[in-house]
């Protein structure tokens, strides 16, 4: 397995169609219900990997040319064929110089707005409420929490949150809720903090930080932190009844409902923070399809069976080929070209011959040889190989292409 500048390239584009069929077809209320969130997320875990493992698999991957398209495209951003980048101006090094400063700030301006958060919330005054902590740690309890999980009240918020990454801490805003909406609430974040959906929001920062050019990454981005309180409603949820089902939406109800309109510091903090919040405004086909799982968490129509066969497939061929082709950049070589390649080795021209289809070609025998002849094929004349007119070639140098500009002959 090998990684190349081409390999990059075509996990880039693969991983970006995945990640478009995904988002699109996640809308479907029928696609969660049938393969569940936790292979949704797989699926974007598969995308994510796609990309930053870009990986040629030697022997197995098979090289198409292009001629037309790439080549221009690689002439325009280096003149160099052999060597990518070169000691001199060049747009592909622009571009990878553009691309490593996109990172640097795209980092600095997360840390900066994470540590700017952090010092807000700690120069706010905050209220503990010792019933709503000792009902915060049995619920920590109950969801097999092992670390500590500490509650801050704060009116610098408008939505409960969860933030931290070693330390958790609830985040509930200055409102009175009652016991009930206390513990769907809590019980929610608490499910946050176990599925550890605060690092894998973190780890999906950085892989937007790496990527911060592809708007597609963003769009994934967006979507996973939907899927994730999705996964985190289920989990909520585990043996819960259908009229506690109820009540648990009706609290994500009303908590929308009444801070739609106060949230936009509340949505600063919570991207600052990387924090999981309870609610938050969506679109109304989202929040429709979140209420829908939360009561109706196995209700599925089988006429959206073929869909969803169709998106399967889709998928399985999207992976398997972007590993089984890879798009190269050829061009035709002259006999001009070869020739000044002589000449800038310090070599005589004179005992040079460019070989083409016009004086050589590939015989493959029964037994498995190949072999280059030195004169035109003509298929009106019978052929022999000898000593003198063609010499064995090794299988190596033919799978690694070197002669596919060459007529292949088979022995009859």
């Amino acid at each position: 397995m090998i990684i190349t500048f081409y390999s990059v390239v075509s996990s880039i584009f693969a991983s970006s169609i995945l990640a478009v069929l995904i988002y699109f077809f996640r809308k479907k209320e029928a696609i969660a219900n049938i393969f569940g969130i936790y292979l949704m997320l797989a699926l974007y875990a598969i995308t994510f990997l796609r990309m930053t493992v870009p990986l040629q698999i030697k022997y197995y991957t098979y090289e198409i040319n292009d001629f037309y398209i790439f080549p221009r495209i690689m002439e325009f951003l280096t003149p160099d064929r052999a060597k990518f980048f070169v000691p001199q101006f060049t747009w592909l090094n622009l571009l990878v110089a553009v691309w490593i400063a996109g990172i640097i700030i795209y980092i600095f301006r997360f840390l900066r707005k994470y540590f700017k958060a952090i010092k807000v919330l700690t120069a706010s005054p905050t209220v503990v409420d010792s019933k709503q902590s000792n009902m915060l740690n049995k619920i920590a309890k109950d969801c097999k929490i092992k670390r500590k999980v500490s509650l801050i009240v704060t009116d610098k918020i408008k939505s409960p949150m969860t933030y931290g990454f070693f330390k958790p801490v609830v985040l509930f805003p200055v409102n009175d809720y009652s016991d009930t909406e206390f513990y769907y609430i809590a019980r929610h974040e608490c499910c946050h903090i176990k599925n550890k959906d605060i690092i894998v929001k973190l780890l999906v920062e950085f892989y937007c930080a790496f990527f911060w050019w592809n708007p597609l990454v963003h769009l994934l981005k967006k979507d996973l932190v939907a899927c994730l309180e999705i996964r985190c409603d289920k989990r909520a949820l585990k043996g819960f009844s259908d009229i506690q089902r109820v009540e648990y939406a009706e609290t994500l109800v009303n908590e929308m409902r009444n801070k739609t309109a106060e949230l936009n510091n509340n949505r600063y903090l919570n991207s600052a923070l990387l924090g999981m919040e309870f609610s938050k405004p969506e679109k109304e086909s989202r929040i429709k399809q979140r209420i829908s799982l939360i009561i109706n968490p196995n209700c599925h129509s089988f006429k959206t069976t073929a869909p969803i066969c169709g998106f399967i497939v889709t998928i399985a061929v999207v992976i398997i080929t972007s590993y089984t082709f890879m798009i190269y950049p050829a061009w035709d070589i002259s006999t001009d070209d070869c020739l000044a390649d002589v000449v800038e080795d310090g070599g005589d021209t004179d005992d040079w011959t460019v070989l083409d289809e016009t004086n050589s070609f590939v015989y493959f025998t029964k037994d498995g040889k190949y072999y280059l002849v030195f004169e035109a094929y003509d298929p009106s004349k019978k052929f022999k190989i000898t000593e003198e007119n063609s010499v064995e070639i090794p299988k190596e140098d033919i799978k690694e292409g070197y002669y596919n500009y060459l007529k292949t002959i088979k022995e009859e």
